[in-house]
């Protein structure tokens, strides 16, 4: 449901790696040490549990892994009418990271004093978060292919509206930590769709809405917007996090992205 990483170009998603690599690198290092350095006082001790809340995560990158993501979309029709699109999805990424005081509400028994939840800030705050999943999704086309001047400075000759309805299975990676989570997706506003030459068939840029029942032709989202909620949990570094978590994205392609991580209900046990 994310634009192709693609259409950056080969020295922007290098420089993106390598950026990205260096921070997490580095803020993972500080993350474990500090995991290491909390849960070895308290490894001995019963109970140590917490409840919290993280919110005001920053989403920054959204998009198909550039070497291994790809689009699949079964087009619906009545008549000469596209009625839905199911649109599977692989390997699709986003990006972001907590901000310095994200976790907050944090609660745990007394005898413990803050140790879990000290372990917890150390887990969450500042540290990058990535969601590398899969998703399927349907479409519900309420406006027909047509050109939108709004998108010309992307070449693309026409595109498609609707409403999104589905679900996405992630692998999640936060700081030190790595887990999983199962979301359902919900459109929070209409979603408008291109699509893309990802092989050069045509014009190795934006064509015709109907070559994308083709393969080689990726369904991309030029205006997204969607709200993503069900369950997570991580663990690594001595400690392990669940709760329910909710992910919205605002996204056009070339223009912005923005985006939040909540955590709600969560647990938190130090396992070592």
């Amino acid at each position: 449901m994310f634009f192709p990483a693609e259409h950056l170009t080969t020295g922007d998603i290098g420089m993106l790696g390598k950026r990205m690599l260096y921070k997490r690198s580095v803020m993972i290092a500080v993350a474990v040490v500090a995991l290491m350095t909390l849960s070895a006082g308290v490894a001995a001790a019963d109970s140590l549990k917490a409840r919290f809340t993280a919110q005001g995560t920053d989403i920054s990158t959204v998009g198909l892994h550039p070497d291994f993501g790809n689009v699949e979309a079964e087009f619906k029709f009545k008549g000469d009418d596209i009625t839905s699109i199911n649109i599977h999805t692989f390997n699709e990424v986003v990006s972001g990271s907590f901000g310095l005081d994200a976790v907050t509400d944090c609660k745990e028994p007394k005898k413990n004093g803050d140790a879990v939840c000290d372990a917890v800030s150390a887990a969450l705050d500042g540290m990058p978060i990535t969601s590398i999943h899969e998703s399927e999704a349907k479409l519900k086309v309420t406006v027909q292919p047509e050109f939108n001047p709004a998108f010309a400075y992307l070449g693309a000759p026409e595109v498609i509206v609707g409403t999104l309805k589905g679900k996405l299975n992630a692998t999640l990676y936060v700081g030190a930590l790595t887990g999983t989570a199962d979301l359902k997706i919900r459109s929070t506003a209409p979603a408008t769709y291109a699509c893309f030459d990802a092989l050069g068939q045509i014009t190795g840029g934006f064509v015709e809405i109907d070559n994308c029942q083709n393969p080689g032709f990726l369904l991309v989202p030029v205006d997204l917007h969607v709200k993503d909620s069900g369950s997570s949990e991580v663990a690594g570094a001595g400690i392990e996090l669940s709760g329910n978590i909710d992910v919205t994205v605002d996204s056009q392609l070339f223009a912005y992205t923005t985006g939040e991580v909540t955590i709600k209900k969560g647990k938190a046990e130090l396992t070592d």
